[in-house]
Order: C-alpha cells, then sequence, then structure tokens
C-alpha cells in the first residue's frame, strides 16, 4: 500500500450495502483515505461469513434513496478491481504497478 500525507487526508465516502442481493444503501460514511484504510486494517480478515451474503463497501456516494446503479452516483472516490481466478503473483503486479505512478492503494480479498 502507498500512503502518501496528501492521500491519507483525502476526503472520500464510503457507501454499504446488506448484501450482494439488497441493492439499497444501507448507511453512507464520509472519512478521509487514510481513516478509511485504517479501519480495514484494523478490523483484519474475517473467515466467519459467506460471501455472498457478507456486506457491500464502495468508494462512491448514491443520491438519497438511490440504490447500486449508475444512474444513482453521484460521486466516485476509487476504484475497486475484481481479481477473481487469477495467480496471487498478477495481483502483486498490478499494485506494484499502481504504487510505481504514486496511486494510493489498498489491496484486499473477499
Amino acid at each position: 500500500m502507498v500512503e502518501t500525507d496528501t492521500a491519507a487526508q483525502l476526503p472520500i465516502s464510503v457507501t454499504h450495502h446488506h448484501n450482494l442481493f439488497v441493492p439499497t444503501q444501507w448507511t453512507a460514511e464520509a472519512t478521509t483515505w487514510g481513516a478509511f484504510v485504517a479501519g480495514v486494517l484494523a478490523t483484519g480478515h474475517r473467515h466467519d461469513v459467506i460471501k455472498e451474503s457478507a456486506p457491500l463497501i464502495s468508494l462512491y456516494a448514491l443520491r438519497p434513496g438511490g440504490k447500486r446503479s449508475n444512474a444513482d452516483v453521484t460521486a466516485v472516490y476509487g476504484i475497486c478491481l475484481d481479481f477473481d481466478d487469477r495467480p496471487l503473483p498478477d495481483v502483486i503486479a498490478c499494485t506494484e504497478a499502481l504504487q510505481a505512478e504514486g496511486v494510493a492503494c489498498l489491496c484486499y480479498t473477499t
């Protein structure tokens, strides 16, 4: 993970959904990139949930009452890359390429 003072202070919004099957917003949290990363790292990885029923997080804001839909997104604060069935070296290579460009990133798995 690359963490710079500028990135750590960047205001973001994190949208939470109950799970993959509930498209409406559960909560939205105004925070900073640094606080978001610290929270993810402090929480750790839980193995006691089923992926399909686990809460979802997204780095975007939705209009009030909006659903998980492009039409309801009002701002984007980050992107999420999905590496289904990719070998670990591919994921590491992507992370290193982002870091080489000075992009603040967080790599985690479900």
